[in-house]
């Protein structure tokens, strides 16, 4: 994808999220510590063995991060033949729950896949998607 139908995409996707309530959280997995991640599965979509959906990740405390940030809503994909993924958009919030302040925004370019550890929250994440989307 060239780098302006990125960004347009990018901009389509954020003042839709930011204008309205589009989202339908479902917690998937809570870790020892408090995070929250959730899943919108509404909007799951699979085209062969890739998913795309959308992912909010809820920190208990700010990130460890200079950005601080409480939130983390992500666009994502998961190729279930190989249980890889990416992260296509991420926006970075200082609330929880995608609330608060903008901080950021990080388009990822589409040939950065990250190979899923086993037993992480990603590759448990990964495997629900896979096994409940149709």
């Amino acid at each position: 994808m060239n780098t302006f139908l990125s960004k347009l995409l990018s901009v389509i996707f954020f003042t839709l999220a930011s204008a309205c309530p589009v989202f339908s959280w479902t917690l998937i997995d809570e870790s020892a510590t408090g995070n929250k991640i959730y899943i919108d599965w509404r909007d799951v979509r699979k085209l062969n063995s890739l998913v795309y959906f959308w992912q909010l990740t809820s920190l208990q405390s700010p990130s460890s991060t200079t950005l601080n940030w409480l939130s983390k809503i992500s666009y994502q994909r998961v190729n279930c033949a190989n249980m890889e993924s990416q992260a296509l958009f991420d926006y970075f919030y200082d609330g929880k729950m995608g609330d608060g302040k903008f901080l950021l925004e990080i388009i990822s370019p589409e040939e950065n896949w990250y190979k899923l550890e086993k037993n992480s929250i990603g590759s448990y994440v990964a495997s629900t998607i896979c096994s409940n989307s149709s």
